[in-house]
C-alpha cells in the first residue's frame, strides 16, 4: 500500500512538474508578446503625441479666430438694425393737416 502510494504521489509529481514547465513556457510567450506590443505602442505614441499638440495648437487658433468673426458679426448686425432704424425714422410719414392741403 506504501508503494502503492508513493508510486501515485510520484506520477502527480511528474504531471505537475510537466504543468508547471507548461506554464512558465507560456508565460515566457505572453511576456514577449507583451514586450512587443508595448514597444509598438511607444514607437507610435511620440507620432501621435505630435498631432495631437498640433490638433490643440489649431483648435486655439480656431477658436481665437472665431472669436474675431464673431465680434465682426455683432458689429454688423448692430449696424444693419441701426440703420434699418434710420430708414424707418426717414420714411415716417404723418397725415396732412387741415393748413397743408389748403396750400396744395
Amino acid at each position: 500500500q506504501v508503494a502503492n502510494l508513493k508510486s501515485t504521489l510520484q506520477t502527480q509529481l511528474s504531471r505537475l512538474s510537466r504543468d508547471t514547465s507548461a506554464l512558465r513556457s507560456s508565460q515566457a510567450q505572453i511576456k514577449d508578446y507583451c514586450r512587443l506590443k508595448v514597444a509598438d505602442i511607444v514607437a507610435n505614441f511620440s507620432p501621435l503625441q505630435e498631432k495631437l499638440l498640433g490638433l490643440v495648437e489649431e483648435h486655439k487658433e480656431l477658436n481665437v479666430r472665431y472669436i474675431e468673426v464673431f465680434e465682426d458679426r455683432k458689429k454688423l448686425h448692430n449696424l444693419v438694425l441701426e440703420l434699418k432704424g434710420n430708414i424707418r425714422v426717414f420714411a415716417r410719414c404723418r397725415p396732412m393737416k387741415e393748413h397743408e392741403k389748403k396750400d396744395e
